[in-house]
């Protein structure tokens, strides 16, 4: 039970006692809620997040799809598109949502420990060649300073956009990397489940030829 004037979070901006607030805030920043969490409803149907407690937004139905196939499929890849390049701010259902941040539900000792994993993994391997990060987001590029900081050096980004390269850092095609054998570090944020088929495929394994990392660390 809650008093009526009690202000907690606006849900989405489904909760009564929030609703007249919702031209007042709007945050822009994204969630991580698409890339970390499945809501099952009990007729089956997948709904976008805890926050959206009319079900309002549906992203599968388990009835005719399996979890797996919700969970790679056009909607999901979609919404976390969007989210992580643009924030919450033109998704219906999250424009008017107060949950903070992408890092929401994990704290800052989460996030150190799963960093120092990460440093500490990358370190014990002495046999690697080449060592890339893949994509050329802000995120990579912030992922390859805090590396160097610590120790773990990378050659360079592979660069699956075609962005224009930036004359401080290396960059090589997807097919570069695989070539040489080399390792790489995937940041998890939107990519399709298919890049991971790819890399087995390819005879790579996880833990051994490449490792991934997710948007808190």
């Amino acid at each position: 039970m809650r008093k009526k004037n009690q202000k907690l979070n606006t849900r989405a901006g489904s909760a009564p006692n929030r609703i007249n607030e919702e031209n007042k805030f709007r945050m822009k920043s994204p969630c991580n809620l698409p890339f970390t969490q499945v809501i099952v409803r009990p007729d089956g149907t997948l709904g976008k997040c805890c926050n959206d407690p009319l079900s309002k937004i549906t992203l599968g139905d388990l009835n005719h799809q399996t979890l797996r196939e919700i969970w790679r499929g056009r909607a999901y890849q979609e919404l976390r598109k969007e989210m992580y390049f643009n924030g919450r701010q033109n998704i219906p259902g999250c424009e008017f949502c107060d949950i903070f941040g992408l890092y929401n539900y994990l704290p800052p000792s989460a996030m150190t420990n799963e960093f120092k994993r990460l440093v500490d993994e990358i370190s014990l391997r002495k046999n690697f060649g080449a060592r890339y990060i893949l994509d050329t987001t802000p995120l990579s590029k912030n992922l390859f300073e805090r590396f160097k900081v610590c120790g773990v050096g990378f050659d360079g980004f592979i660069n699956i956009r075609g962005d224009a390269a930036d004359k401080n850092y290396k960059f090589v095609t997807l097919q570069q990397a695989l070539s040489e054998r080399a390792f790489i570090l995937v940041p998890l944020i939107y990519y399709d489940d298919g890049l991971f088929d790819f890399l087995h495929g390819m005879g790579y394994r996880y833990g051994k030829d490449y490792l991934c990392c997710t948007p808190g660390v």
